[in-house]
């Protein structure tokens, strides 16, 4: 028997998530047959045009509705599938894996996060994209165990110099001062005993 499995995943603004998420998905050793992504009312323009690029895949069916939740949508997406085994994830799987995986290495108290390479993840990477990456580092190593730094020059691929930082100094500038020279400076200075 051909099993046929149907990949349904709502998507409420979560254009960030997804290409890895697909990427995920046609890596698995059993290829779904089809992915349903189910846009419920998106209105972040990032996720929009992800969206579009996506469509194009004749493995990827994006389909369209008036927001209404996240159940919903997953429902909507169930209806329209084809296979004879549906699986239903989450847009963002990738990034609460992630999230756990980084959870066990901010619990070793030795081990300090540089946080660089934005563009490796999201070559079309807007402050708002790249936010929940960096605050989620910060929330759990803490200023005193994080730093920022650049994965130059294959950053350029994606993005000048001038407008990685100034996205960094942005998404830092809600910390204190203390924290801010902790991120952006004292954590790489005393890491490497410069």
């Amino acid at each position: 028997m051909n099993d046929q499995i149907s990949v349904v995943i709502p998507c409420f603004n979560d254009g960030q998530y997804l290409a890895e998420t697909i990427s995920k998905l046609k890596q698995q050793s059993i290829q779904p047959f089809e992915i349903i992504i189910v846009n419920d009312g998106s209105t972040d323009q990032n996720t929009l045009d992800v969206l579009e690029a996506l469509a194009k895949d004749e493995l990827i069916k994006v389909l369209h509705k008036q927001n209404g939740r996240m159940s919903a949508a997953r429902n909507y997406g169930v209806l329209k599938a084809k296979g004879n085994f549906i699986a239903a994830i989450d847009a963002d799987d990738y990034f609460d894996n992630w999230k756990i995986g980084m959870q066990a290495l901010a619990n070793e108290p030795n081990i300090f996060c540089k946080i660089s390479g934005v563009g490796m993840m999201d070559p079309k990477f807007t402050e708002a994209s790249i936010r929940p990456w960096i605050e989620h580092c910060i929330s759990i190593f803490g200023p005193q165990r994080c730093m920022l730094g650049s994965n130059w020059p294959l950053d350029r691929l994606f993005s000048s110099y001038d407008i990685v930082l100034n996205i960094y100094r942005e998404i830092i500038s809600q910390y204190s001062e203390e924290e801010q020279i902790a991120i952006s400076s004292a954590t790489a200075n005393s890491f490497y005993r410069i």
